[in-house]
């Protein structure tokens, strides 16, 4: 693999975009060095281009064992659904889910692992992971949540938001305008 292609999925890995479209309209490459520049900010363990095959395996590593993104969406109150990504030799059992809503409410509830969905199994330096699609409850308020999940002794969190899916319109239907300025 070329370290062009090697520093493209690092970048990935870490959300990263290696092109954009300028004002004219063009797509345009990010340098090496500039990619290189904004890893390094990120946190990605790389001092030259010979690292990045070492980052990518240390960034895939450290994704597959946080379990649960840290930020979920549910949309519209509706049930949002949780990719857990376990090593495979934890994907039996039962997983104990709380959920604590903005309001101070909590939810409990457990699952067995086995019952969940398969979206995917990865492999990573020769361990393997499997990627589990968990269910979330509907009827969520909307607000900031936290969930925690824990089996076998480790517990993990995230932040659940569940948001509209579209901002306040009058009731009138009418359309109405405003003002957008963004201070950086």
């Amino acid at each position: 693999m070329s370290q062009r292609t090697s520093l493209a999925q690092l970048a990935r890995l870490y959300g990263v975009q290696t092109t954009y479209y300028g004002a004219d309209h063009r797509r345009t490459q990010s340098s090496p060095a500039a990619v290189h520049a904004v890893l390094r900010a990120l946190g990605a363990p790389l001092e030259t281009l010979r690292d990045v095959p070492t980052a990518v395996r240390e960034r895939q590593r450290m994704l597959a064992e946080r379990c649960v993104e840290p930020v979920i969406v549910a949309w519209d109150g509706g049930p949002a659904e949780v990719t857990l990504c376990l090593p495979e030799r934890m994907a039996a059992g039962r997983l104990a889910c709380w959920l604590r809503l903005e309001d101070g409410a909590e939810r409990s509830w457990s699952c067995d692992l086995e019952t969940l969905r398969v979206q995917s199994t990865i492999e990573v330096d020769g361990q393997r992971y499997v990627n589990l699609a968990l269910g979330l409850p509907g009827g969520l308020p909307a607000g900031y949540h936290r969930l925690a999940l824990e089996l076998e002794g480790r517990r993990w969190e995230a932040l659940l938001i569940a948001a509209p899916s579209s901002a306040y319109s009058l009731p009138n239907g009418d359309s109405s305008w405003g003002v957008f300025l963004p201070l950086y």
